[in-house]
């Protein structure tokens, strides 16, 4: 996908369908290992 949009090969549309979903795959996968840090600050 970012490889397409580099090269100009991937609508705007196509791309604000993707980041959102693309965003919230992150939050809920890859970000949720800050939560306990986060927590700890609290």
């Amino acid at each position: 996908m970012f490889a397409d949009a580099h090269a100009g090969l991937i609508t705007p549309e196509a791309l604000s369908d993707y980041l959102p979903r693309w965003c919230m795959g992150h939050i809920l996968e890859s970000d949720r290992h800050f939560a306990p840090f986060i927590q700890r600050l609290h």
